[in-house]
């Protein structure tokens, strides 16, 4: 019966059908190897204590890479635990809170159908314990160039005294043109004894910067390290500006009063809105090997 049915239709219109059964199959096949392809996600529970084992809430987490979907928030909960769905293999696990060092661990997920447990424990940072820092906006910043310079609070008046440059930045979100005015980072750090310039060799480039922020508008810390070699003019990187005026304005509160701009990222990742210290860290000369002398 179906040879006689085939016989039935025309060339043309076997050639039609012929060519419509090929189309839905290869449409079909597809959607069954994507399904196949689909990546297991196992549930990992990140537990973050003290070293005397009490529960650490509200510690700021971070997996890389990161969870699927991530979690509404990326912080502990009241038990000091967060649970997230990973993809098998091998993840970086950042954790931080105040008034403890901040960990950096490797985590290897593993093929389980029950929970994985994984454990942070956090050292309790200089002062003997947690402490409250006060996010609130204020007109000035600290920045700490130690070993060339001592602890500087910089005030919002004494930046204004200082050589003011300014800048155009279009914004991402409504395409407008905005002047932000500040000082330029090589003329601030300079005059804070940091070895730039001729002075910008050996130990020197080793030397790390790491500032941070508070953003009132989002509730989110920003912190950004930088390499003391990228605020001098020879290294090419664009230009840095601490501003605190756009338009001719003070800074929005919720983005400001301090904005640390980074010229070349247009994408402002490296930007520290709501500036509110800068600490150097810097690099140790290497011990000389015997016989190199």
């Amino acid at each position: 019966p179906v040879t006689r049915q085939l016989r039935a239709y025309t060339p043309g219109v076997l050639t039609r059908h012929a060519g419509l059964l090929l189309a839905v199959a290869g449409l079909a096949i597809p959607a069954t190897t994507t399904a196949k392809d689909q990546p297991q996600l196992y549930t990992v529970i990140i537990s973050v204590r003290d070293p005397s084992r009490a529960r650490i809430p509200n510690a700021v987490v971070r997996v890389i890479p990161a969870p699927s979907p991530e979690p509404p928030t990326m912080r502990t909960d009241s038990k000091g635990e967060l649970a997230v769905r990973l993809k098998p293999g091998g993840h970086a696990v950042f954790v931080s809170c105040p008034g403890f060092f901040s960990s950096v661990q490797h985590l290897e997920v593993k093929d389980s159908r029950e929970p994985q447990r994984f454990y942070t424990i956090l050292r309790v940072g200089y002062g003997g314990g947690p402490v409250a820092f006060d996010t609130t906006p204020v007109p000035h910043f600290l920045l700490d160039a130690q070993p060339y310079h001592e602890p500087w609070t910089i005030t919002r008046a004494e930046l204004a005294t200082m050589p003011r440059t300014s800048i155009v930045i279009r914004d991402s979100s409504d395409k407008r043109k905005r002047t932000y005015g500040g000082v330029r980072m090589y003329n601030l750090l300079e005059r804070a004894g940091a070895p730039l310039g001729k002075e910008l060799y050996g130990v020197a480039l080793q030397t790390s910067i790491v500032a941070s922020g508070y953003v009132p508008g989002m509730k989110q810390t920003v912190e950004v390290v930088y390499a003391l070699a990228e605020f001098d003019p020879t290294s090419k990187c664009g230009e840095f500006i601490l501003a605190d005026t756009v338009d001719g304005h003070p800074i929005d509160p919720d983005e400001g009063p301090f904005v640390l701009i980074s010229a070349a990222d247009k994408t402002r990742k490296r930007w520290v809105p709501g500036l509110q210290w800068m600490m150097f860290h810097p690099g140790l000369e290497q011990p000389v090997r015997p016989g190199s002398e």
